[in-house]
Formats: structure tokens, C-alpha cells, sequence
């Protein structure tokens, strides 16, 4: 979305800018030249990006810069890259919640864990969205907020009230 802001009216661009992190694809087919200004941004910006592979779901294959060693990270991603695509983003520090969960003995325990917010647009209005949050467990609330990490998906679904033109409960 990034390289194509141009393509957005106004409001549309300084959203994408504001909620979408930076993402660029790094792989086969690609040219020489596009490959070498990746591979130095991401040298660059190692500490604040993730990487992943293009294929597969619920965050699997999922690295932070960070984690890294500065040499191992761009020859990892050179070498990756040869042979498959990978997907290079700006890494996102999740909002935190209180939630309430249910402990093992049956207890209501409270828990600020992270949890990440994916709306689903239809017609330019909202119209849903994916919610991930992990469990209050230790070292759940500091890795990556996706299901191949432990995160639990749920679901919004609004649904507009036709009379009053806003969404049902609404104020």
C-alpha cells in the first residue's frame, strides 16, 4: 500500500500512513536494483522490523530484527530471499487491554495483554473485524501477537442501523 500511495485519495493516504505499517516484498524475480535498495533499508532498519514468509498463516516463520545479530540478519535475508519470498515490515508494539480470563482452577483472573485490531471494509465503511490477543501466561504478552505464537482470534461484526444511519448501539 506504501509504494502505491499516490493511488489513495487524500483521507485514504494519511489513514494508511497512520495505521499500516511499511510492508515490502523481498524475493525471486525481483530486480537487481529493487534487491539492493531493500536488502540496505532493511540493514538499515534491522531493529525495527520483522520478517515472514509470503506463504502460510497464523504468523509462522515469523522474525524480529531485533532478535538478530546485525551480520547474521542481511546475509539471512539475502540467502532466504533467493529461494523464496519473504515479506518485510515495520514492527508494531501492540496496544495493551484488560481482559478477563477464566484460570485453570475456575477462578476470574485480570490480565493487560496485547491484542491487535485487523478491520474488514466493505464499501468504505466498517464492517467487521479480526481481534488477537494471547492468553495472560508468562511470556505471552512479549512476542508476536499471531496464533503460531498462542494468540487467540475472535471476531467483531458490526452491524449498521439502517433508520438511524449509524452502527446498532451506537451513540
Amino acid at each position: 500500500m506504501h509504494e502505491d500511495l499516490d493511488l489513495y485519495e487524500p483521507a485514504d493516504r494519511e489513514l494508511i500512513l497512520r495505521h499500516v505499517p511499511w510492508t515490502a516484498w523481498l524475493g525471486p524475480g525481483q530486480s537487481a536494483e529493487r534487491r539492493r535498495r531493500l536488502l540496505a533499508r532493511a540493514a538499515r532498519e534491522r531493529t525495527g522490523l520483522v520478517v515472514k514468509p509470503s506463504y502460510g498463516h497464523g504468523g509462522a516463520g515469523f522474525l524480529a530484527g531485533h532478535e538478530v545479530a546485525p551480520r547474521e540478519w542481511l546475509g539471512l535475508l539475502a540467502r532466504c530471499s533467493r529461494e523464496t519470498t519473504l515479506v518485510l515490515q515495520h514492527r508494531l508494539v501492540p496496544d495493551r487491554t484488560r481482559m478477563c480470563f477464566r484460570a485453570p482452577d475456575g477462578a476470574r483472573r485480570v490480565a493487560r495483554v496485547p491484542f491487535v485490531l485487523s478491520p474488514f471494509v466493505l464499501d468504505g465503511r466498517g464492517a467487521g473485524a479480526l481481534v488477537r490477543h494471547p492468553g495472560p501466561g508468562p511470556g505471552r504478552a512479549t512476542g508476536p501477537v499471531n496464533t503460531a505464537a498462542g494468540a487467540v482470534s475472535n471476531t467483531v461484526l458490526l452491524l449498521g442501523d439502517p433508520g438511524a444511519g449509524r452502527p446498532a448501539g451506537g451513540g
